[in-house]
């Protein structure tokens, strides 16, 4: 018995009229990594109000962070999103978009209670996009750090997502792994290139979680500007629904180079010359004058 985007039993993957090698799908094992508050891009660890997360890239120069954007998506009721978030359907078969949401799966429903950005994954071919509004760099080309808590269930090595970056102000976008590299939390797996789903054969967060993990990606050398535009896109092909997928505690800062600080030269104490004493002359002393004998006068007769 063939089933329709599954494996028969020949081990092979059927997708509608085409058989292909099932090639074995990276699972990834849940992570509780803790939820960062940066406190450095790449030349320390991040600090948390929880525990302390994993440590990032280092780099020889040190450097203190630049928060350029921070959403937690609890300011506003679901399913608004927040102001300058956009969803789009490019390819849309439920007219179901990105919205805010506070309950359903995957559990749990927010990282940061109550809301998360959430979508879900139908058993139709689709194509939803968050976009997130333009990121304004304040450091010249310093380095960048995107954070953020990533929780999917999703039709394993058919349906995935990806994070995409816009270095020209929403015209184009490219996968964030042509920017930068992950640090951690980063794509565990591949869409099947035997799928109809528009991202066949690029690597994605494809299958289940589990839970929120933390996904941290480093952009070690800004080479564009002043702005930057994020993109999360789940891309499902035409067979097999899955919860769908949740972002949350999104933080995106930049390293701002914290000068080393020059050395002052300690100031050479002058010596003090301790003045010499002038012998001071011994006076002379005066010879007292040898006084006059006067002659007696002869007494008078």
């Amino acid at each position: 018995m063939i089933v329709w985007g599954g494996i028969d039993a020949f081990g092979l993957t059927n997708t509608g009229g085409r058989y292909c090698d099932q090639h074995p799908i990276a699972r990834l094992t849940p992570s509780r990594t803790p939820r960062p508050t940066p406190s450095s891009i790449v030349s320390s660890v991040p600090t948390s109000a929880r525990t302390a997360p994993p440590t990032a890239a280092a780099t020889s120069t040190p450097c203190t962070p630049v928060l350029l954007l921070i959403e937690t998506f609890d300011n506003v009721s679901p399913p608004q999103l927040p102001p300058g978030w956009i969803a789009i359907n490019a390819i849309d078969p439920d007219r179901v978009p990105w919205t805010t949401s506070n309950s359903g799966g995957p559990l749990p429903p927010a990282d940061s209670p109550p809301n998360a950005a959430f979508v879900n994954d139908p058993n139709a071919i689709s194509d939803k996009r968050l976009q997130s509004p333009s990121i304004f760099l304040s450091e010249g080309s310093e380095a960048v750090q995107i954070t953020f808590s990533n929780n999917f269930n999703l039709q394993a090595g058919f349906d995935g997502g990806v994070l995409e970056i816009s270095i020209d102000g929403g015209v184009t976008f490219q996968d964030i792994l042509a920017r930068g590299t992950f640090i951690s939390g980063g794509y565990n797996g591949m869409i099947s290139v035997c799928s109809d789903n528009p991202l066949a054969g690029r690597q994605a967060w494809t299958g289940n979680s589990g839970d929120f993990i933390t996904t941290t990606v480093s952009l070690p050398v800004v080479t564009w500007g002043p702005e930057m535009i994020l993109r999360w896109r789940m891309v499902s092909d035409s067979s097999v629904f899955g919860e769908g997928w949740r972002i949350d505690t999104l933080i995106v800062s930049q390293c701002q180079q914290t000068p080393t600080p020059t050395a002052t030269p300690s100031a050479t104490a002058t010596a003090t010359v301790t003045p010499t004493a002038t012998p001071r002359l011994t006076p002379t002393p005066r010879i007292a004058p040898t006084p006059r004998s006067r002659p007696t006068p002869a007494p008078r007769p």
